[in-house]
């Protein structure tokens, strides 16, 4: 829900919904937003549309569902998208019952939505279980770059303990390892190494020798193995795709 109102000189604009909580913020003019002239339809409009359009998928699907044969992954998309209508739909009339201020939009509803898609569509549905499996088998390249860090997390508290770098960057060990961990994407690099590089130039090779090994080594060869995997798992679907096509046709003719 958005609150509209009139700046000094007239402009329509928008307070957001999370100003409420904070009134002086929706109070001050130089935090408003200049608005289009946009006409805002009540939530009484868009939740009947929104259960009308669900209601139709509903039927779509159950069509569909009544006249093709069910495997147990086909059967599974199935009673998981029942869940989720049911769901979405108690969702969507309870914000029609209660008051807007209480509940103002269908949060659940709009969280379902995604899986929703990727349950519905069989490819989705498929890719997804796969990547899943990548995961799976990449998890022992994941716990050793986690076990990497944690130790250069824990190196750095040494290294650095008493120094501005290690108040700034190394205070904790909770804080060693978020600043290790950000690094590995260079977001907080050189900045995470500025105050230690300024008192000692040598204190450069631990910070290169991480992202070294851990950057340019690990990451890629963690992206190395997940595409090993996907590509191991697509050759092994498209051979067994090939044996049931094969095993189809050899019994029809």
């Amino acid at each position: 829900m958005k609150i509209l109102i009139k700046k000094d000189n007239g402009t329509p604009a928008e307070i957001a919904e999370y100003a409420n909580f904070d009134p002086d913020y929706c109070n001050d003019a130089a935090q408003t937003y200049t608005s289009s002239n946009m006409v805002k339809l009540s939530h009484y409009i868009t939740i009947p549309i929104e259960i009308m359009c669900l209601a139709i998928l509903i039927f779509f699907q159950w069509m569909r569902n009544q006249y093709r044969d069910h495997d147990d992954s086909s059967q599974l998309s199935w009673d998981l998208q029942r869940i989720f209508s049911a769901l979405s739909l108690f969702d969507l009339f309870f914000v029609l019952i209660v008051h807007p201020t209480v509940y103002p939009y269908p949060w659940v509803a709009a969280f379902i939505r995604p899986f929703y898609l990727m349950i519905s569509i069989r490819v989705l549905r498929e890719y997804t279980v796969s990547y899943f499996h990548v995961i799976k088998d990449s998890t022992p390249m994941v716990i050793f770059i986690v076990v990497f860090i944690l130790y250069f997390s824990w190196m750095g508290q040494r290294l650095f303990s008493g120094t501005l770098e290690g108040v700034q960057y190394f205070n904790t060990f909770g804080d060693s390892f978020f600043n290790m961990l950000v690094l590995m994407t260079t977001s907080n690099y050189p900045d995470v190494m500025l105050p230690a590089y300024m008192r000692n130039r040598l204190a450069c090779i631990y910070f290169i020798t991480y992202l070294v090994i851990g950057l340019f080594l690990l990451m890629n060869l963690l992206l190395a193995i997940f595409y090993s995997n996907f590509k191991m798992r697509f050759e092994r679907k498209l051979e067994s795709s090939e044996d049931k096509r094969s095993e189809f046709l050899f019994s029809e003719f």
